[in-house]
């Protein structure tokens, strides 16, 4: 059932002419690495509606500079793991 949902939202917002899927419309978010809360919810709170288009995500070590690598999935994931555990830790 929650695939249907979703399968019926990208149809209706395909016809209403957002891109759906990486591409020119997707959104990149850039985290640092030490605020991975305060960043997550700033950047994705800001998004509104644009919530729902591709988000790739882009880390920023330690030291500040930014960290190598792709998001073909597993760098969002990475972040949405790492801010579930940051937000819901019990400490």
């Amino acid at each position: 059932m929650f695939r249907e949902f979703i399968n019926m939202d990208k149809e209706s917002r395909r016809m209403a002419g957002e891109v759906v899927g990486p591409g020119p419309g997707s959104v990149e978010i850039i985290i640092r690495r030490g605020h991975i809360v305060e960043d997550g919810f700033q950047q994705l709170n800001a998004l509104g509606s644009r919530l729902k288009s591709s988000i790739h995500v882009s880390f920023i070590s330690e030291s500040g500079l930014p960290e190598a690598g792709l998001d073909y999935g597993g760098l969002s994931k990475e972040f949405l793991t790492d801010i579930a555990k940051a937000v819901f830790s019990p400490e």
